[in-house]
């Protein structure tokens, strides 16, 4: 599990992961904000996602697989 909590956060763009040992194709991504407005994802391969954000406040998703 990899865990993105910050109750500041307001931009969010995530590209370049790499699957190995540490990091595998099944792993879920967690994002907890309160303040999140702006969200790409830009990979070659589509993660598990987990969102406790507010999306009433999201302006723009972007992802690119």
């Amino acid at each position: 599990m990899f865990n993105i909590f910050d109750a500041h956060l307001i931009y969010l763009n995530i590209s370049g992961l790499r699957v190995d040992e540490k990091f595998d194709a099944d792993c879920l991504i967690e994002i907890a904000t309160s303040k999140h407005e702006y969200f790409k994802y830009c990979e070659f391969d589509l993660y598990y996602f987990s969102n406790k954000i507010n999306l009433s406040l999201m302006e723009k998703i972007n992802i690119n697989v």
